[in-house]
């Protein structure tokens, strides 16, 4: 039993996150609405995860021009996650994952400009790819352009995998969807574009391929 405590104890030790103590991080960014107007008191919140410990390395507020700079510690074999939230102005929270250190710049990571959307500005896009040729064909990439909101829990090579996408966006807009296909048998890949209409409803839309 003895023993097994132990183990348990080391386990524990091993999976705290470790920081360096004289060396500090800045993260930065200017948060606006969608009509391009700064946003004052938006709640940002950094958290490093090694994979089995999170913890809140940093937070604040945006000031009155919408800038945030929050500086933290380094910590050590860990990635990041910065989060924008005010739920009381009725903002959608938003969250940017799979931030590592590799992406600070002199020990400095900026953001680009970081759009808030209202709740009830927001509907549903889902976006199906169905395969109407072979199996020869496969979704290679995609990107959307638009005002959207995308999960922070998928990965860059979800696409891959998936053949559902859902993106929370802006109401009254048309969505620029742009995707890659490959032939298998060729290599050859080939770029598509898709403008989707968004009005004041969730929309679902297939892409046959």
């Amino acid at each position: 039993m003895k023993k097994i405590t132990l183990l348990l104890f080391l386990i524990f030790i091993s999976c705290d996150i470790t920081y360096d103590g004289e060396t500090r991080l800045v993260s930065e960014t200017n948060v606006m609405d969608r009509n391009g107007n700064p946003l004052s008191g938006i709640e940002v919140m950094i958290n490093v995860s090694n994979g089995y410990d999170s913890h809140l390395a940093s937070n604040g507020v945006s000031d009155a021009n919408g800038n945030t700079v929050l500086v933290f510690p380094k910590p050590e074999n860990s990635e990041f996650e910065i989060s924008f939230s005010n739920q009381e102005f009725g903002y959608e929270p938003l969250s940017y994952r799979n931030i590592h250190i590799s992406d600070f710049n002199n020990y400095k990571h900026k953001l680009n400009d970081v759009i808030l959307l209202k709740s009830n500005d927001i509907v549903l896009l889902e976006i199906n790819f169905l395969n109407t040729s072979n199996g020869n064909i496969r979704v290679e990439d995609y990107k959307i352009e638009g005002l959207f909101y995308r999960d922070p829990y998928m990965d860059d090579n979800a696409y891959q995998y998936y053949r559902e996408l859902d993106f929370k966006v802006a109401k009254n807009q048309i969505i620029q969807f742009h995707y890659t296909l490959i032939n298998l048998s060729t290599m050859i890949k080939t770029e598509y574009t898709t403008p989707i209409i968004i009005e004041n409803q969730t929309i679902s839309t297939t892409i046959n391929y």
